[in-house]
């Protein structure tokens, strides 16, 4: 996978500072190349990408595909949409020991009072669910966490409110999805546009050393 990387992927790789985080950064780029490439007809090695204001990438010079990335753990998810923006994210289910107070200072009213009323032993994962949402949500439309003037309510199940300064609030449909388990993830698109199914299926990609990088070589 290191192959199909550019000088600057490589260069980022490199400032990593453990091993297994170079691999996972290898890995999760090299096969994002591979899968694009082979929607595009063109060899992985060839894409070129340019970044957002908050750095979110997509394909130099092309009208799509729309793409998201997401990696926590062992695990990384990868999102590809044709028509629309799409935006995912994946958490590992993990301990949040100030879980509560993260969500009264940073989150909505009713988010917070649902990580709060949770249970005990299942307020982790309230705070995980919550949080997959709001950020699948805010990569779909290429924006970041850390703007204040940005306000995000993933209260519902199905639907991300998201409000900036006097701005018309934007509707986001979202999917719960299940990648492997003890890990959590949402897929987030525009309201206008319906997944068939109104599923998000997950498919696997294997990573062969002796496959070919070239255009729809790669298995997924």
């Amino acid at each position: 996978m290191e192959r199909v990387l550019s000088p600057d992927e490589h260069e980022r790789m490199g400032r990593l500072i453990f091993d297994r985080h170079r691999r996972a950064f290898a890995v999760t780029r090299g096969a994002l190349r591979v899968l694009l490439a082979e929607r595009l007809g063109m060899a992985a090695v060839d894409l070129r990408f340019e970044y957002g204001e908050f750095g979110k990438p997509r394909v130099a010079d092309a009208c799509g595909p729309h793409f998201s990335v997401s990696h926590s753990g062992d695990l990384a998810l990868i999102a590809i949409c044709q028509r629309s923006p799409i935006g995912v994210d994946v958490e590992r289910l993990r301990p949040v020991p100030e879980a509560v107070e993260i969500a009264e200072r940073f989150f909505a009213p009713r988010e917070h009072r649902q990580v709060r009323d949770a249970p005990p032993d299942e307020r982790d994962r309230a705070f995980l669910t919550l949080w997959t949402r709001k950020e699948a949500a805010l990569k779909a439309l290429g924006w970041g966490l850390s703007d204040d003037r940005v306000q995000v309510d993933a209260s519902a199940p199905t639907r991300v409110v998201i409000s900036c300064d006097s701005h018309a609030p934007l509707m986001l449909a979202t999917r719960s999805v299940n990648p492997a388990p003890e890990y959590l993830a949402a897929v987030a698109f525009p309201d206008l546009v319906e997944l068939e199914d109104a599923r998000a299926a997950i498919h696997d990609f294997h990573v062969r050393a002796a496959s070919p990088l070239g255009p729809r070589s790669a298995p997924a």
